[in-house]
């Protein structure tokens, strides 16, 4: 960048620094005013507003918003150059420049939608007793000795049949991070185990270990289920962000579901 250019932008640092983040609707007259030109193409307060409201970081402060401005004139810079090389002109560029502007503008309008349409505390409501209206599940309290084969596994339980005790062979024995703890795992739901383990786990007794190994992507497993809770149910203000995230999830669904029944789409059937 040019000397001049860079005084330039400094002379703008007052004015910069005082920009609200970020655009939120028409844009304004005063909006229109010129920061800076780059090869005769102005770059207007609404457009550097724009950009600091997609860049995201530390913006806020002198040097943040000069770094800002000179990111935004280097992309006008390069993207002239582009141009003047022909690089737009490439079908692949075109079809990816395609792509970016389908998936910004269907950010923008599912956007408007959710803001037309927003999720209220009550449907937040609504499905948090709906999750929860037959409790939050159960919590397991266990023990597990993880080994390398089926054999030692098997072996293994044979011991414990006799009478082994079964922290002691955890402890000797157990490839897992629990072992040095005599295979104990805490209290847990079954979604926080892989799933051949959560299975296996609630069909144990309490006080029981599994007569069978059980294999998961980790190795053998031989499981002693020392205990087994109601879950407490988490409390409504701690899931309502997640729910609310839940449910205008389901509201863009359902708008682009709408889209698609009322559309003319037609598949081409490859051909033999």
């Amino acid at each position: 960048m040019s000397r001049f250019a860079t005084k330039t932008l400094r002379s703008l640092t007052f004015s910069l620094c005082c920009l609200a983040l970020p655009l939120a609707g028409p844009v304004a007259a005063e909006d229109q005013k010129v920061l800076v030109t780059v090869n005769g193409e102005p770059v207007t307060e609404a457009l550097f507003r724009l950009y600091l409201g997609r860049r995201g970081g530390n913006s806020d402060t002198q040097e943040g918003q000069m770094a800002a401005m000179n990111e935004l004139v280097n992309y006008v810079l390069l993207r002239q150059r582009a141009k003047e090389e022909g690089v737009t002109e490439q079908p692949e560029v075109q079809m990816s420049l395609d792509l970016l502007r389908d998936e910004h503008l269907s950010k923008i309008l599912l956007a408007k939608h959710l803001q037309e349409h927003p999720v209220t505390d009550a449907q937040a409501t609504m499905a948090y007793n709906e999750i929860y209206k037959d409790g939050a599940g159960q919590e397991y309290k266990a023990r597990h000795i993880l080994v390398e084969t089926e054999d030692k596994a098997k072996e293994l339980i044979g011991e414990l049949t006799g009478g082994a005790d079964f922290a002691a062979l955890a402890k000797e024995h157990s490839t897992g991070p629990s072992g040095s703890k005599g295979g104990d795992l805490g209290w847990f739901g079954p979604k926080q185990m892989v799933p051949a383990f959560s299975a296996a786990v609630q069909q144990i007794e309490k006080g029981q270990f599994s007569k069978e190994p059980v294999e998961t992507q980790f190795g053998w497993h031989v499981i002693l289920v020392e205990d087994s809770r109601d879950a407490p149910v988490p409390a409504f203000e701690k899931l309502k962000p997640r729910l609310m995230q839940a449910k205008q999830q389901e509201i863009a669904a359902e708008y682009i579901k709408s889209l698609r029944e009322s559309a003319d789409i037609e598949v081409t059937e490859p051909k033999e």
